[in-house]
């Protein structure tokens, strides 16, 4: 069973009713802004399985009191009727959940909402099978039954690593021990340990037998107003799985504490090591095998991460999510290396802070200037985060080439790059003025045999200007060489321009020659679908061929 849809009417900062996220059955990536509604997006998934949620904290502010207000959950697989069998709901309740199942594209669903003015009820999507209308009903009362049903493992960039490694049945630490010791119950010593306890806690046991003054006094006191009223104590026998939730973590780095007494650090390299030794365990299993935890929310797990543990983390949720659903929110570039692994179904989701925007949530699939629906890592990074990278820049460079080259029908490796700067800035072309900007750049190849100098001063648009001091960075070891020979003819003008050429860029720079290269691109198809053009050299502009 997997989060297969949600829909968001209403809360927090996603306004109206359209607000509705798809999700793959195995990894999924929010990346964006902060403030940009990824963190928001697993509040709402945590909101349906909280049994104490205050739905009216989570409405938006502008969300007036008629419009609806909810999160509403498609859940899919045709596992649904196995996973609530093996739940903790009632096999009545589990039985009136089943009716609620219905079938899409051979996929069973079961469709369930959460009303932010009414939180304590849930909303089941059901059949009337007189009509065969739809309709919503509120089939279990109260909201418990869905909540021990749907009850995922929510990692909150602000959790220490002692919430990782708490004890209890649905995280990490606790899913571990409690599979390692789940035969402790058919055991001899266990046995042993229940015979120990009734001599100690049954009501003829030892802890009974210290009580019962106690016992007598409460009666006695109790019974001046209830006259034929006993007050006694009894003792539980205890299950097994009770005794993880006393359990503490030791380390001993040369002295021994509880691990919340260690450094941060190495707190989270043994909640890193937990989570490891999870994804390896759940690798061997199918996904029948109780494994614990079946879908796993991390917000910004990078936070504290040295840059290999993150990439190691990037693997390990990864393996994990072959047999659990997985949503990552991050800004990390080494997190986001296992969106690209072609096996793992990964689906990207894209983000923007303008909460007004009318596609502010966009699938990766969306974008890819490369390769159409598969963006690279610098692109998701300028789009999510608005910073420009010279991976990114040179990657829009030679896609630009090869429109060019198509444009004017010519072999890719046979376009100088004066002429590309020359179309760039080219009427027919008609990039708006402020695309045409133009740096000076020193080329050494503008050095002769003889070890004179012809004019070594270029002028070039930013794409070019940037792809060249990029491809070229020896070009300024021999600036001082031109210099000396500059000044040595009397040509000091000359000699005092090329003191100032650094061939550098700024980050605004390369933001703008991205812009440039963004219009460019589009700007070669629309001429190539005009007809055939050529570049005249003499004109200095595309004429049709």
């Amino acid at each position: 069973m997997y989060v297969k849809k949600i829909k968001l009417a209403n809360f927090k900062s996603f306004k109206g009713e359209n607000n509705i996220f798809e999700f793959s059955p195995h990894i999924n990536y929010f990346v964006g802004n902060n403030n940009a509604g990824k963190s928001t997006v697993i509040e709402a998934l945590e909101f349906m399985s909280s049994p104490h949620a205050d739905g009216e904290s989570y409405k938006n502010t502008q969300c007036g009191e008629k419009q609806a207000s909810y999160v509403e959950l498609t859940l899919a697989g045709n596992d649904i009727e196995t996973q609530l069998d093996k739940s903790n709901v009632t096999s009545a309740k589990a039985k009136t959940i089943k009716n609620c199942i219905i079938t899409k594209q051979d996929e069973q669903c079961l469709i369930v909402r959460r009303n932010l003015d009414s939180s304590k009820a849930i909303y089941f999507l059901r059949k009337n099978e007189e009509n065969g209308d739809f309709s919503l009903e509120n089939v279990t009362g109260i909201d418990k039954p869905f909540t021990a049903f749907f009850s995922p493992t929510v990692f909150h960039a602000t959790d220490t690593p002692d919430d990782v490694l708490d004890f209890g049945t649905r995280k990490i630490l606790g899913t571990l021990i409690g599979t390692k010791t789940k035969d402790l119950a058919n055991s001899p010593e266990w046995g042993r340990f229940l015979q120990s306890y009734d001599d100690v806690f049954s009501s003829t046991g030892k802890y009974s037998e210290m009580l019962k003054d106690l016992n007598e006094s409460l009666s006695k006191y109790t019974r001046e107003q209830f006259p034929s009223v006993t007050v006694s104590f009894a003792f539980d026998k205890p299950e097994a799985s009770s005794f993880v939730k006393m359990g503490k973590t030791r380390v001993d780095d040369g002295v021994e504490t509880d691990l919340d007494q260690k450094g941060t650090g190495l707190q989270r390299a043994v909640a890193f090591a937990a989570l490891r030794e999870y994804a390896r365990i759940i690798s061997n299993h199918t996904q029948d095998s109780e494994t614990g935890v079946d879908n796993l929310f991390l917000d910004e797990p990078e936070i504290w991460m040295h840059p290999k543990a993150q990439k190691q983390l990037a693997k390990t949720l990864v393996t994990i999510s072959a047999t659990n659903q997985v949503w990552i929110s991050t800004h990390s570039p080494y997190i986001l290396q296992g969106a690209f692994e072609p096996s793992n179904d990964a689906n990207l989701l894209i983000f923007t802070d303008d909460h007004n925007a009318q596609n502010r949530v966009q699938k990766s699939t969306n974008f890819g200037k490369l390769h159409p629906g598969i963006p690279s890592l610098a692109e998701i990074t300028y789009e999510a985060f608005q910073i420009p990278t010279i991976e990114y820049c040179l990657e829009l460079f030679g896609l630009l080439l090869i429109n060019i080259s198509d444009m004017i029908n010519t072999s890719s490796n046979k376009l100088r790059l004066t002429t590309v700067n020359s179309i760039l800035k080219s009427t027919s072309f008609n990039l708006p003025k402020e695309y045409q900007e133009s740096k000076n750049r020193f080329d050494s190849r503008k050095h002769n045999a003889d070890n004179s100098w012809n004019l070594p001063i270029v002028n070039e648009v930013l794409p070019v200007y940037i792809r060249n001091v990029n491809d070229h960075p020896e070009s300024i070891s021999e600036k001082p060489q031109a210099i000396a020979y500059f000044r040595k003819n009397n040509e000091n003008d000359l000699a005092d321009k090329l003191t100032d050429l650094n061939n550098t860029y700024t980050e605004d720079d390369l933001k703008k020659a991205i812009e440039i290269l963004l219009r460019a691109i589009p700007r070669c198809q629309e001429l190539k679908q005009e007809g055939c053009w050529k570049w005249d050299s003499d004109a200095k502009d595309l004429i049709r061929n």
